[in-house]
């Protein structure tokens, strides 16, 4: 079941978390042949996987599918930006010669604040 005013699953769904990025990816794709030039794929990497995984999901996307860039999700990743784990989203991107997204705020969550970023763009 969905929520009527979103379109997404509600968390009571029976809908995998693979089934959901599998749309997601699909749709992204569809939205950029449809639109050239004007609607890119962000890759949504969780820096709590393990690192070959992220490695070929992020060169899959970007490579295969012409995703333009990373994304590092502070709050929905429970990612502390200064943390270890987030040097696994910078270093896929180096890889790839893409920039990272960074998404931030949210809930009141300390680390979620855009002010925990500042560091990461001043490197």
């Amino acid at each position: 079941m969905s929520s009527a005013r979103s379109g997404r699953p509600d968390a009571g769904d029976a809908i995998s978390g693979c089934a959901i990025l599998r749309r997601s990816t699909t749709g992204s794709q569809t939205q950029q042949r449809r639109r050239p030039g004007r609607v890119r794929g962000i890759v949504n990497l969780s820096p709590h996987k393990e690192h070959a995984a992220n490695a070929a999901e992020a060169e899959r996307r970007v490579s295969g599918l012409g995703f333009v860039a990373l994304k590092l999700h502070t709050l929905g990743q429970a990612v502390e930006p200064s943390s270890a784990d987030r040097w696994i989203v910078f270093a896929q991107a180096a890889r790839l010669g893409v920039l990272v997204m960074a998404h931030t705020g949210g809930a009141g969550q300390p680390f979620a604040s855009p002010s925990h970023v500042f560091p990461l763009a001043r490197e």
